[in-house]
Parts: C-alpha cells; structure tokens; sequence
C-alpha cells in the first residue's frame, strides 16, 4: 500500500470512529465505492481489525467485512 492510499484509508478510519463516538450517537450511512450503502445503527456494532484497514459492520441479519479503502463518504 503507498502511503497516499495508507493516508486515506487513516483518515476514513478517523472519521468512522468520530462518527461512533459522537454524543449523543447519531446513526448513519457508509457509503462504499461500488454504490452500496451500509447503515450503522449503533457503535457497537462496528470492529475494526488491529491494522484498522477493514472493518466488521453488522446491519440488521447482515454482516458486512468491508476495507475502509472503499468507504466513499459518511452521512446521517
């Protein structure tokens, strides 16, 4: 990974995390590159990996494994 990918993929991770933080916690939207939204309801339900570069998001009875690479935007 080059080190502009590796910066992206850092501040998309920030961005997630601040996200789950907020208080009080706001749901919202990660938008991937392929067009997919995915909605996290609330903080728990999203781990990271050690390196930070993927992330477990479950929505409802789904369970999505997504690289932070591919997330395009964060809404609410």
């Amino acid at each position: 990974m080059d080190v502009a990918r590796l910066y992206c993929a850092t501040m998309k991770t920030i961005n997630i995390e601040d996200a789950l933080h907020r208080e009080p916690f706001e749901a919202f939207l990660l938008r991937l590159d392929n067009g997919k939204d995915i909605k996290v309801e609330h903080p728990e339900l999203v781990l990271f990996t050690p390196s930070k570069a993927t992330a477990v998001v479950v929505e409802g009875e789904h369970v999505h494994v997504i690289d932070v690479e591919h997330v395009n935007a964060l809404s609410y």
